[in-house]
């Protein structure tokens, strides 16, 4: 590409020829030299097929000056390639909120499990703490996280607890792995919508 656009825009500048750059696609001259029988791989060789295929006129349509469309193109690809990251960490993200909170994978009374409040209490609280805790301590805790923005926190208290009860037990041993593992994969996640957003 880079010579290709050099070529391009500086040839007319060094000769008093008029001239087009035409970008070749690779493949497609592969495929061309198949026709031959078994053709040994150099230079010369590939120089000479290339020259047999423009002879039998399959040219592409000659290099215009498109920088600003493939500039385009690169931040485009790169968008897709930063959501499609994104799309698959919280894939992952969310296998592993199922190891700990089965409960609330399943049935989230949150509107958003990335939210602010959602993310507290899988980052400080465990299922066990939750049945543990008293529904005045839990409410306290959802008041502060969700900034009071909750309608009856009461409920979403007691509905928590519910969940909590009702999820798989996770051994002590894979506890710290698991809870490692959801700070890594938030973390990453969190970086890489930063970026996306810059």
């Amino acid at each position: 590409m880079h010579l290709a656009h050099f070529l391009n825009s500086r040839f007319h500048e060094v000769t008093c020829c008029k001239t087009q750059v035409f970008a070749l696609n690779a493949r497609k001259v592969a495929r061309f030299k198949k026709g031959y029988d078994s053709l040994p791989k150099n230079d010369r060789v590939d120089a000479w097929v290339i020259a047999d295929q423009l002879r039998f006129g399959r040219l592409p349509h000659a290099l215009t000056s498109s920088m600003q469309y493939e500039a385009l193109q690169r931040l485009t690809r790169t968008r897709f390639y930063l959501m499609h990251n994104i799309a698959r960490d919280k894939t992952y993200f969310l296998n592993q909120v199922f190891l700990k909170f089965s409960g609330l994978r399943q049935d989230n009374p949150f509107s958003n499990l990335f939210g602010v409040t959602c993310l507290a209490v899988l980052k400080e609280l465990e299922p066990q703490q939750i049945v543990s805790m008293s529904t005045t301590e839990l409410v306290d805790f959802l008041k502060e996280k969700g900034k009071n923005r909750f309608e009856n926190p009461e409920e979403l208290a007691s509905y928590l607890q519910k969940l909590a009860r009702s999820s798989y037990r996770l051994d002590k041993a894979m506890a710290d792995p698991v809870n490692l593992s959801l700070s890594v994969m938030l973390s990453e996640i969190q970086t890489r919508l930063r970026l996306f957003l810059c």
